[in-house]
């Protein structure tokens, strides 16, 4: 066994061993368990994506014991906030009922460009050739461009209600007597946001909601009775079945175009273990060879934009071109949520950045009593999430940082109406 292979058997063996110390403390939830689990699965992961012979081609054999020490040791002080919110022993959630008239607007907002998004990819399926060449056809007509302007602008109030909607699906399983019109509500307005990454065939898009959904499942279940428990968990299989053979058949397809045109080497094993674990081996790879850093394009691209720093719009272009040359590393692979913010603040930064982080989150989540508000739940489930999808990158990179500054302003309503 190489000394590569040993570090990456080092780090898969470290967040098991974490994984199921987690697991063992008896306490009232279990999101540090599933952040664990899930990027515990993705560093075994790396492990196969190292062993397949096409690998051999992209990684550049500086695998080493410091980058992973890095890693390991911050993403366990970002763990802090999660491990502080399983020790809870709370009872009931403050003002469980005063989002269900978000709820309802939601709902009516996004039956239009649910509707529309669904008939063009009805239009795409059986109007072409099949499967592939409508996900060609998504990608090159630009789907949301089909979209009339009334469903643009309805679907830009629903984008904006996207994360809130995670937090209304979890008081309706967390509530004593259920409401199944807020289910129906909150499942609308999630489906619509999500349509169009389905359609155009992109697993991120699958992946995302997926992750969101297992963590709202891991906070409610204290709170649900056991026969809820069997029937989300019947409802969780039947939907990983069905959305894991899309996973597969997307996969699928990908491989055999890229086996075709670029090289034989693009095996099923290869295309799925890179994508599930190419995050924790292009860390530790490539970061430490970066010449200098973005200055903060990728992971505060809002932030600048709106305080007049004009950051390069991320075109493919831009991304792919300048921004590689001056990083001197390649920007169409995964580096996890830490590797991104290392790209913008070098490493020190980033570690400064990310505790500080941890720290604000940690106060922000603390609960004293048996009752949380919803606004601590709200805040919380901001920061589990971007935890658990930064498996693969930091979610809210690029333009996709205005979220979280839509979100501060809510959770800072919330404070206020003492929600």
């Amino acid at each position: 066994m190489n000394s590569e292979l040993i570090i990456l058997s080092a780090s898969t063996l470290l967040l098991v061993v974490f994984c199921f110390w987690s697991y063992r403390q008896a306490n009232m939830f279990r999101t540090t368990f599933a952040v664990l689990g899930v990027y515990s699965l993705s560093s075994v992961a790396s492990i196969v994506y190292y062993c397949q012979p096409y690998s051999a081609f992209l990684l550049n054999g500086r695998i080493s014991w410091l980058p992973f020490i890095y890693w390991i040791v911050l993403f366990m002080i970002c763990l802090i906030p999660l491990i502080q919110f399983d020790k809870l022993h709370v009872g009931n959630v403050k003002s469980l009922t005063t989002l269900d008239w978000i709820a309802k607007f939601g709902f009516w907002i996004s039956i239009i460009p649910l509707i529309e998004q669904l008939f063009i990819g009805y239009r795409l399926l059986f109007g072409t050739g099949g499967l592939e060449e409508a996900i060609m056809a998504a990608y090159e007509d630009a789907t949301l461009d089909q979209l009339s302007i009334i469903s643009r602008n309805l679907l830009r109030i629903n984008i904006g209600l996207y994360d809130l909607s995670f937090l209304i699906l979890l008081t309706y399983f967390i509530r004593p007597v259920k409401n199944k019109s807020l289910l129906i509500y909150s499942l609308t307005i999630i489906m619509t946001r999500n349509v169009t990454g389905l359609m155009m065939a992109s697993r991120g898009a699958m992946v995302n909601m997926g992750l969101r959904m297992i963590l709202v499942y891991v906070i409610s279940f204290p709170f649900l009775t056991v026969e809820t428990k069997k029937l989300i968990n019947k409802c969780m299989l039947i939907c990983a079945v069905v959305f894991g053979a899309i996973f597969v058949s997307i996969s699928i397809g990908r491989q055999v175009s890229y086996s075709e045109n670029v090289n034989e080497g693009f095996t099923m094993t290869y295309f799925i273990s890179r994508y599930m674990g190419e995050g924790l081996i292009n860390f530790n790879q490539y970061l430490p060879l970066m010449k200098e850093t973005t200055g903060g394009e990728i992971c505060f691209w809002s932030i600048m934009d709106y305080l007049g720093g004009e950051p390069h719009e991320l075109t493919k272009d831009y991304f792919y071109g300048e921004l590689s040359s001056k990083q001197n590393i390649p920007q169409n692979v995964f580096y996890t949520f830490i590797g991104n913010f290392v790209q913008d603040l070098n490493f020190i930064g980033a570690f400064i950045w990310l505790s500080f982080i941890s720290i604000v989150f940690k106060i922000v989540t603390k609960v004293k009593g048996p009752t949380i508000t919803l606004s601590t739940l709200f805040a919380f489930l901001f920061y589990a999430t971007m935890m658990l999808n930064g498996v693969i990158s930091f979610q809210y990179a690029g333009s996709h940082g205005k979220f979280v500054i839509w979100n501060i302003f809510i959770y800072i309503y919330m404070k206020m109406k003492k929600m």
